[in-house]
C-alpha cells in the first residue's frame, strides 16, 4: 500500500487517477482483492484535500550561475552536499507560508528557512528524488524532481493554492490576512487600538471589514492609518522615521573636558552622544584650570548637532628651577626633582625645595593671570655631623656610601647627618660592613677589630687519613684548624697514597668546613670537548654469578684483586669521538656491513658502529693527545666498576635491581640509543653500564679461571673479544652486570660502543 502512495503523485487529474487504479488492480498476485478495494476508497476520500495545492507547471528551474559560498555549513548530516530550492507562493500569505512541512525519501535531509516573500529549502543533492509538500489548511502534494540536483546549486519553484469545491467550482474565501511589517524590531504594533505584537504581525479578518492600525517605537515617529480587508494581499510595510539625533561636543583650546548633558556626566571631549530624543539639551563642560562653560543646544531628527565650546584659561604657566638632586614641592605635593613646569591657579602658593640631610628652602608666591613665570630657588644647604673611626689592625680603608675617604684612624668633620653605610677593609682581614646614623652637632665614635682568619673543619671519607697543611702535620681526619685568609696547600696521606689540594680561604666566603674525597673525578679537555673519568679505588671481589643466575660462561666464581684505576663516567660520546678521530657517526655507518640505520645522532649520544680495533686506535690517539695512558677496560675492571667497586650494594644491574630506572633497553628504548646520563648512575656515579650500547673490553674471550687472580688481562690470544653491558636492543637478562657476550673484533653494529679507563 505504501508503494502505491509513492507511485501516485498528489497533483493528479481524474483521467490519470483512473489509469493508475486500473494498472494497479491488473498487476497479478500483488495484493488480495479486498486490499485493492480498500486502497481505492482511501485515495478517493483524499482527492478533495490534496487537490488544493500544487507546484506551478514549468516553475522548477535551475538558477544559472548560482553556487552556495558556505559549503561546509550547507552539508547534510552525512557530510554530503546539499542544494537550495527557493520556493515562492501564489495566493498564500506570509503567515500561511510558515505552516508548510516538507518530506522526502528516507535518505533525504531538509533544512527549511522562512525568508521575506519565499521559503528557502536546503535538500540533500545526491539522494533527493521527490518532495512531499504538506500544509495543515491546504492539504498536500508530491513533486517528482525532474532531474538530479547538482552539489551546492540553486533552483526556484512556485507553489500555488487553488481553492476548489467537490464540484470543481472556485470559491472565494470569507477571510483574509492583514500583514503589518516595520523596519524596527522593538516597534509595537496596534490594530483597532489593541496591541498585537512587534516588528511583523499577521491577523485574519473578514473580507470587507475596516480597521485602524498604529506603529509606535521609542525614538521614532509613530505611523497610523486605516485599511479595508480585500481578497488580495493586505500588506502594510512602514519604515519608521527617526525622532532622534546626536550631539558632538568639542572643547577649545584643548580637549579632555568633562561633558554634562542636562546635569548628567556622560564623558570627556571630544564626545559623541548616543541617540537623543529630538529637543533642547543643556550642555556643560568642566576642566581643571579652566572656567566652566554652559550652553543650550537643539537636537533635530536624524541630524548630528556640532557643539564647539570655548573655555577661558584660569591658570598661570610656571617653571621652577633648583638643584638637580633636590625635590620640588608645591602646596605640600611633590612635583619633581631639579625642575618643574606646569600650570598653577592664580593666587597664593607655597614652594618647598627638599633634600635629605639638607635644610629645607621655602618660598611663598602670589600669582596673577598673565604671562609665564620662571622661579629660581637656591639649593638647600647641607647639615653636617662628626665621625671618629679607629680599627685593629690600623690602616684599614674607610668606605662610606661606596666612597673611599681614607684609612683608620681618622676624624671626619663634614659628614652629612642621617644614615650611611660604613665599610672597613684591609688585605688579609674580613671586611666589616655596618649602617651608622650621624646626628647634627654630635660626634659618632666607632672602633672595630678586624678578623684575620677563620676556623675550618677538614674531613675525608676515612677517619684514618693524615692531614698536612702547608707541610705542617695537623692530625687525623676529621679535624678543625684556624687558617688565615689566603691560599693554603692541604695534603692527605692514606696507606702510602697521597693527594694534594689547594684551597682559598676568603673573608667573603661563608664556608666553615671542607670535605675532600681521596678519589676525586678527573676532567680532561680535548679540542674544547670535556670528558670525566671516575676514580675507582682498588680492592678484591668475587667475579661471576651464582648457580641460579649464571649462564654457562659466568658460573665459575673466582676472587679478583685490582689496583686503583679511572673509568669513563659515560660511554665515549659522538662529540668526543669527533674531537679525537676527526670523523663522525655517518662515516662509521658507511663502514658497517651489519646495519644501515642511524639510531640517535648528536654530541651527547654514545658513539656506535665501532669495532674493537677502532676503539683501541681511539685510546692510542687520546693517550698521545693528553700524555696519559688510556685503554679499554679489562673484563674484570669493567665488572668491578659496574658493581660499584668497594661501595657495591650487590645489585643485579649497574646501580639498581630495577632496570627501568638505570638503563635504556628493549622495553623502554623505542629501538634507539639515548643521550648519556639520562638514567640514574651506580654507586660510583658511573652512567649507562647497563644498557644503551654494548661496550668492548680489552680481553680475548675465554672461560673463567677457577683460581684467584690479581689484575687479570685474559688470555694472550683468541678469536673473539669480550663485550659487556647489554644495549637498547636487548632484554633485561642481557643487561645484568655478570652477563658475558663476545664477538669478532672486526664486527661493528648499531648498538656497539665502548668506554675507556686510565691508569693513574
Amino acid at each position: 500500500m505504501a508503494d502505491l502512495f509513492l507511485f501516485i503523485p498528489f497533483q493528479i487529474n481524474i483521467k490519470n487517477f483512473i489509469y493508475y487504479i486500473f494498472m494497479y488492480i491488473c498487476i497479478p498476485n500483488f495484493f488480495t482483492f479486498m486490499k485493492k478495494i480498500f486502497l481505492i476508497l482511501l485515495i478517493l476520500i483524499s482527492l478533495n484535500v490534496v487537490g488544493q495545492i500544487k507546484v506551478k507547471e514549468g516553475s522548477f528551474k535551475k538558477i544559472e550561475g548560482y553556487v552556495m559560498l558556505d559549503k561546509k555549513e550547507h552539508s547534510d548530516d552525512n557530510n554530503q552536499p546539499m542544494a537550495l530550492i527557493k520556493i515562492s507562493t501564489e495566493n498564500i500569505n506570509a503567515e500561511q507560508r510558515r505552516n508548510f512541512i516538507f518530506k522526502g525519501n528516507l535518505a533525504t535531509y531538509f533544512d527549511v528557512h522562512f525568508e521575506p516573500g519565499e521559503i528557502h529549502l536546503y535538500i540533500s543533492a545526491a539522494s533527493a528524488t521527490f518532495i512531499e509538500i504538506i500544509h495543515d489548511d491546504f492539504g498536500k502534494t508530491e513533486f517528482i524532481l525532474p532531474f538530479d540536483l547538482c552539489d551546492f546549486c540553486g533552483y526556484e519553484m512556485v507553489v500555488q493554492h487553488i481553492p476548489i469545491d467537490n464540484n470543481k467550482n472556485h470559491v472565494k474565501p470569507q477571510n483574509n490576512f492583514l500583514s503589518i511589517i516595520t523596519n524596527q524590531a522593538d516597534a509595537d504594533i496596534y490594530i483597532d487600538d489593541n496591541y498585537v505584537g512587534q516588528k511583523e504581525v499577521f491577523k485574519s479578518f473578514p473580507i470587507g471589514s475596516s480597521h485602524t492600525w498604529r506603529i509606535e517605537c521609542n525614538l521614532y515617529h509613530s505611523e497610523s492609518g486605516n485599511i479595508t480587508i480585500t481578497d488580495q494581499e493586505n500588506i502594510i510595510n512602514k519604515t519608521l522615521r527617526p525622532a532622534y539625533g546626536y550631539l558632538k561636543v568639542t572643547s577649545l583650546p584643548e580637549n579632555g573636558a568633562l561633558v554634562y548633558i542636562d546635569n548628567k556626566k556622560v564623558g570627556v571631549t571630544p564626545y559623541i552622544s548616543d541617540k537623543l530624543a529630538s529637543g533642547s539639551y543643556k550642555i556643560r563642560i568642566m576642566k581643571e584650570m579652566f572656567k566652566t562653560v554652559e550652553q543650550t543646544f537643539e537636537v533635530t531628527d536624524g541630524d548630528t548637532t556640532n557643539v564647539r565650546l570655548n573655555m577661558s584659561a584660569n591658570f598661570v604657566d610656571v617653571t621652577i628651577k633648583t638643584d638637580l638632586d633636590s625635590d620640588i614641592y608645591i602646596d605640600e605635593d611633590i612635583k619633581g626633582k631639579g625642575s618643574w613646569t606646569g600650570r598653577l591657579s592664580d593666587g597664593a602658593h607655597l614652594i618647598e625645595v627638599k633634600k635629605a640631610s639638607h635644610e629645607t628652602i621655602r618660598k611663598e608666591i602670589n600669582l596673577s593671570l598673565g604671562s609665564e613665570q620662571i622661579i629660581t630657588i637656591d639649593a638647600p644647604k647641607p647639615i653636617y655631623g662628626f665621625l671618629e673611626i679607629s680599627s685593629d689592625p690600623m690602616q684599614a680603608d674607610i668606605i662610606i656610601d661606596g666612597n673611599n675617604i681614607g684609612k683608620t684612624p681618622k676624624v671626619i668633620s663634614n659628614i652629612l647627618i642621617g644614615e650611611h653605610e660604613l665599610r672597613l677593609e684591609k688585605v688579609g682581614c674580613a671586611p666589616i660592613i655596618k649602617n651608622i646614623i650621624v646626628n647634627e652637632g654630635e660626634t659618632l665614635m666607632i672602633s672595630e677589630r678586624l678578623q684575620t682568619g677563620k676556623e675550618i673543619v677538614i674531613t675525608t671519607d676515612s677517619n684514618s687519613d693524615k692531614i698536612y697543611i702547608d707541610d705542617n702535620y695537623i692530625g687525623y681526619c676529621p679535624t678543625g684548624v684556624t687558617l688565615t685568609y689566603g691560599t693554603h696547600r692541604i695534603k692527605i696521606e692514606r696507606n702510602n697514597k697521597v693527594i694534594e689540594k689547594h684551597i682559598e680561604i676568603s673573608p667573603l666566603d661563608s664556608i666553615d668546613s671542607i670535605s675532600i674525597s681521596f678519589y676525586e673525578p678527573l676532567i680532561f679537555t680535548v679540542n674544547n670537548v670535556n670528558f670525566t673519568m671516575i676514580a675507582v679505588e682498588g680492592g678484591s671481589f668475587d667475579m661471576g654469578a651464582d648457580y641460579f643466575e649464571a649462564d654457562n660462561d659466568e658460573g665459575t666464581i673466582h676472587n679478583v684483586t685490582l689496583n686503583d684505576f679511572y673509568i669513563g663516567e659515560t660511554e665515549v660520546t659522538q662529540e668526543l669521538w669527533k674531537a679525537v678521530m676527526g670523523t663522525d657517526i655517518n662515516i662509521q655507518k658507511e663502514k658497517s656491513s651489519y646495519g644501515t640505520k642511524l639510531r640517535g645522532v648528536g654530541n651527547d649520544y654514545p658513539m656506535y658502529y665501532v669495532n674493537w680495533y677502532e676503539a683501541k686506535e681511539f685510546c692510542n690517539i687520546l693517550s698521545e693527545m693528553t700524555g696519559k695512558t688510556f685503554r679499554l677496560p679489562t673484563e674484570s675492571e669493567w665488572e668491578y666498576a659496574a658493581r660499584g667497586g668497594n661501595k657495591s650494594n650487590n645489585y643485579k644491574y649497574s646501580g639498581s635491581n630495577t632496570l627501568y630506572e638505570e638503563a635504556w633497553y628493549y622495553d623502554n628504548s623505542d629501538n634507539s640509543t639515548h643521550i648519556i646520563k639520562t638514567k640514574k648512575p651506580n654507586e660510583l656515579g658511573i652512567h649507562d653500564m647497563s644498557g644503551n650500547v654494548w661496550e668492548w673490553c680489552e680481553d680475548w674471550y675465554a672461560n673463567y679461571n677457577s683460581y684467584s687472580e690479581a689484575n687479570p688481562t685474559g688470555p694472550s690470544s683468541g678469536t673473539y673479544k669480550v663485550i659487556r653491558g647489554g644495549s637498547w636492543s636487548y632484554g633485561d637478562d642481557d643487561c645484568r652486570i655478570h652477563n658475558r657476550y663476545s664477538n669478532l673484533p672486526s664486527y661493528r653494529y648499531d648498538d656497539y660502543g665502548f668506554r675507556i679507563v686510565m691508569i693513574p
